[in-house]
């Protein structure tokens, strides 16, 4: 094993992150596209009012940082 072994982790933890955060404005978007949410939904963070599925991307990638 190489030194230059420990940054295979890090970098599959960058690319899983960039992942995630792509899917996020993706989930957004398509919840607003079906009426499901409207842009004051997000003005605070997320209101009670954002459905689960589109919630769920967001709180990954927070949990990620």
């Amino acid at each position: 094993m190489t030194a230059s072994a420990i940054f295979y982790p890090v970098i599959v933890l960058v690319l899983w992150t960039f992942v995630v955060l792509l899917l996020v404005p993706r989930a957004r978007f398509k919840a607003a596209r079906e009426r499901r949410v409207r842009v004051a939904d997000f003005a605070l963070g997320e209101s009670e009012n954002v459905p689960p599925e589109t919630r769920l991307p967001n709180r990954n990638y927070m949990n990620l940082l």
